[in-house]
């Protein structure tokens, strides 16, 4: 649903800007609203129908390329508003009404553009009522969750709020583009909404945590939360957690009150703009500081020595260190693309069974796991030659509670039942 980035030339029409062709994507310019049958890699696809079959099943990820994204969001998105060709300037998408217009239509294919957009409407809808039931009672999501072990569960709660918050937040979806000043790199890059969608992501992290939520008419939604236990377990440890959540969400207030005031997310982490650069900055330093703070509420559990969290760096085999090459970096999870010396992943294995993808920059290690920064999880586009030098290869360290761990030197790590392991690698972004 929140597939991203995108190559929209595989959908519409685009700016000649975009270019002609890439590499990595024969899809990069199909434009399926104005082929009702195209080539791909040698193969015709038949597009005459646009179907939910069609835009799910055989354009989704077509050719295995993850920017061939034909469904979801962002799709939807660039459908409505089109290409935002202003860069780092003000002024988002434009694209006319006329565009589904039959009778005044502006670019041609206005029947195919408006049934792409009813298709791909219709399958977001139906994703959503899936999500749904899957976290009502008796939802397979839910009782997976509840159902289950107590100490996994919380396990899992925890490790979708650090990943949210530095891995796919902090780290993709805000630091690279502010490093690279790039408005491709934003995530409503189309629209210019990138400022609702950050602040709501933080919001929805703080949610889970406080075990509360507003509705759109103004209630609130409140039950047993984590915030409980971990009060139970230790008062201090809880208001650091609710004020490192509080700092975060003053900071994501500051980019939206800018954008809403006229200087949109993608001006603000603009070149050349080191007022907009540094509150944006601030708050991808308020979402790093929770790993810290969740640390410390992970601890509260007296189960915690169960579980172990190991911290490594391998170094790549020089025989992979050619420039656009794929490498398996763990066994069921995707492959990424090469963007620099190291290849950056993290893998959590929970129990030996169930594993996410999960990314890890790490500026020191030296805070036990509140330095271990959860970053990007997904591939990141070969925009990012040129990026800060690499980090130092450290050897490898467990870090967790110190009566449960120990530093192992080079020697690798020895499990325990029930452990959890992150691995992190070094890697030429941060």
């Amino acid at each position: 649903m929140n597939a991203w980035p995108l190559d929209e030339g595989l959908i519409d029409y685009v700016a000649a800007s975009y270019g002609a062709e890439s590499e990595e994507n024969p899809g990069y310019r199909a434009n399926v609203v104005a082929s009702p049958s195209f080539t791909f890699s040698g193969e015709t696809i038949d597009a005459s129908s646009i179907t939910k079959e069609l835009l799910a099943d055989t354009l989704h990820e077509l050719g295995g390329v993850e920017a061939n994204v034909a469904t979801g969001y962002h799709a939807i998105e660039f459908l409505l508003w089109g290409q935002d060709l202003n860069g780092t300037g003000p002024g988002a998408g434009a694209r006319p009404a006329s565009d589904f217009d039959p009778a005044n239509c502006s670019w041609g294919n206005c029947d195919r553009r408006a049934a792409y957009l009813q298709t791909a409407t219709d399958l977001l809808i139906d994703e959503l009522e899936w999500i749904t039931a899957q976290w009502a009672p008796g939802g397979e999501a839910r009782e997976g969750l509840v159902g289950g072990d107590v100490t996994r569960g919380l396990a899992t709660i925890f490790t979708g709020m650090g990943s949210l918050s530095y891995g796919e937040l902090a780290g993709e979806r805000m630091q690279l583009g502010l490093l690279l000043h790039d408005p491709e790199e934003e995530h409503d890059c189309f629209s210019d909404n990138t400022h609702a969608s950050h602040y709501y992501d933080a919001l929805g992290i703080r949610n889970v945590y406080l075990g509360e939520y507003e509705r759109i008419d103004g209630s609130v939604v409140q039950g047993p939360s984590v915030s409980d236990l971990v009060a139970a377990a230790s008062a201090d440890v809880d208001a650091a957690l609710r004020e490192r959540l509080d700092a975060t969400m003053a900071a994501m207030a500051e980019i939206v009150s800018a954008a809403e005031g006229g200087e949109a997310y993608d001006q603000q982490i603009g070149e050349g703009n080191p007022v907009g650069n540094a509150r944006v900055q601030a708050a991808i330093d308020a979402l790093r500081e929770r790993p810290r703070a969740l640390t410390g509420a992970v601890a509260q559990d007296p189960r915690h020595c169960r579980g172990r969290v190991v911290v490594k760096h391998r170094k790549r085999n020089p025989a992979e260190e050619g420039k656009g090459a794929d490498m398996a970096v763990q066994e069921r999870l995707r492959r990424l693309p090469r963007i620099g010396l190291h290849e950056p992943q993290v893998a959590m294995r929970q129990d030996q069974a169930e594993e996410g993808d999960l990314l890890a920059p790490a500026p020191d290690l030296d805070d036990r796991l509140a330095e271990v920064d959860l970053g990007m999880a997904r591939r990141m586009m070969k925009r990012n030659e040129g990026l800060a030098r690499r980090l130092p290869l450290r050897p490898n360290v467990v870090l967790h509670d110190p009566d449960c761990v120990k530093t192992l030197g080079g020697g690798g790590f020895r499990p325990t039942h029930g452990d959890v392991r992150i691995r992190h690698e070094t890697h030429s972004w941060h």
